[in-house]
């Protein structure tokens, strides 16, 4: 097996202070070196070590670009990860409507929520789904709807700094990094199944 990054060049001997390298493998390196102030800056801020996993489709040369991705990623500072999970998922902004409630509703039927989902929609909509008992099959599945509320909320959301969000709207990760929540953006079937692996160990 190729020698590990690591093993290649000590990253901590690099100076990052100076100007980018113009050629190739030292500019990498160069960069890698910037970035494990990045990893530090996370733990201290975080209490934990960020996770990346990495998943290969496709051919033999796909995989070999793989394990150099992991070899970067933990040379880095990374803590590999074999699935990618979900602490928690908040859906709808803008706020849901009941339709999309109900299309929820039934993916989370089929896959059961291990890490706190929150849906985000309309006083009316809840008020709705109460009477109809689809918000009782949602705390079942574990998912909750919050009504009226916005994502640029600090002292609702704000405790959420340091765990791994998910979210189908670009518009929530936004807002929300002002307070120190980040968030992956993806489609509202990805969050769901996310949430369904679970998080914290």
């Amino acid at each position: 097996m190729e020698e590990s990054i690591s093993n290649k060049i000590d990253l901590h001997k690099i100076n990052i202070n100076s100007n980018p390298p113009t050629e190739e493998p030292s500019r990498q390196y160069f960069f890698m070196a910037k970035c494990r102030g990045w990893v530090k800056d996370f733990e201290e801020k975080n209490g934990r070590t960020p996770t990346a996993c990495v998943t290969t489709f496709g051919c033999q040369m796909n995989a070999r670009d793989s394990e150099k991705l992991l070899g970067i990623l933990e040379a880095i500072g990374f803590s590999p990860s074999d699935s990618e999970q979900a602490d928690f998922v908040i859906l709808g902004c803008p706020h849901y409507t009941y339709e999309q409630v109900c299309r929820a509703a039934r993916l989370l039927k089929q896959a059961p929520a291990a890490a706190p989902v929150w849906i985000l929609t309309s006083a009316a909509v809840v008020d709705l789904a109460r009477s109809t008992g689809l918000a009782g099959q949602l705390e079942e599945c574990g998912a909750e709807l919050i009504p009226d509320t916005c994502v640029d909320e600090a002292p609702c959301w704000g405790h959420l700094a340091g765990q791994r969000g998910f979210t189908d709207s670009p518009k929530c990760a936004y807002y929300m990094r002002a307070f120190g929540v980040e968030l992956d953006v993806t489609t509202c079937e990805n969050c769901l199944a996310l949430a369904a692996k679970g998080g914290k160990s």
